[in-house]
C-alpha cells in the first residue's frame, strides 16, 4: 500500500510539474528492473536536454530511475525499487539504455542492469520465508518500445 502511493505522488508531482518544452514520453518493455517487474509501463520525465527521471509500475514490482544521456542513443542512469521473485526487499542498479532511433523519438530500446539486490531465498509459495537481509550481486536486461 505504501509503495502505490508513493508511486502515485510521485507520478502526480511529474505530471504537475512539468512544463511545456519538456519531452515526455511513455515506454513498454519487459525483463529485469527497468520497467518495475517482468512486465511494466514507465513514464520519463526530461528534466533537460541530457537528464531524465522516471517512474515505472510492472505486473509485480516498481521502479524509480535518474538517466543522463551520454549521446543521442545512449543513457546511462542508477534504478531503485522492488520486484516480487527477483528483489522483494528491493534494489539498487545501475543501467545502461541503447535507444535504436534515438533517445526522444519513438524507438526500440534495450539495456542491461547491474547492481545489488537483497535476497532472502528463493521461496515463493507454501514455505517459510526468512529475513536474512543479505545482499547479493544482481544483473538484468531489458527490451522495451518508447513511443
Amino acid at each position: 500500500m505504501k509503495n502505490t502511493l508513493f508511486i502515485s505522488a510521485l507520478l502526480a508531482i511529474s505530471f504537475c510539474c512539468t512544463s511545456v518544452m519538456a519531452k515526455n514520453t511513455f515506454s513498454a518493455g519487459a525483463g529485469f528492473y527497468e520497467f518495475g517487474g517482468h512486465a511494466g509501463i514507465k513514464y520519463k520525465y526530461s528534466i533537460d536536454d541530457s537528464q531524465a527521471i522516471s517512474a515505472a509500475v510492472g505486473v509485480i514490482g516498481y521502479s524509480l530511475a535518474y538517466e543522463y544521456s551520454l549521446s543521442a542513443h545512449t543513457t546511462v542512469g542508477l534504478s531503485a525499487g522492488q520486484q516480487v521473485a527477483v528483489a522483494e526487499d528491493g534494489y539498487v542498479v545501475a543501467k545502461l539504455n541503447y535507444y535504436f532511433q534515438g533517445i526522444d523519438n519513438t524507438s526500440w530500446i534495450l539495456g542491461l542492469s547491474a547492481g545489488v539486490k537483497e535476497e532472502d531465498g528463493d521461496c515463493l509459495v507454501f514455505c517459510e520465508k526468512k529475513d536474512t537481509e543479505q545482499i547479493e550481486g544482481t544483473v538484468g536486461i531489458h527490451v522495451g518500445y518508447q513511443f
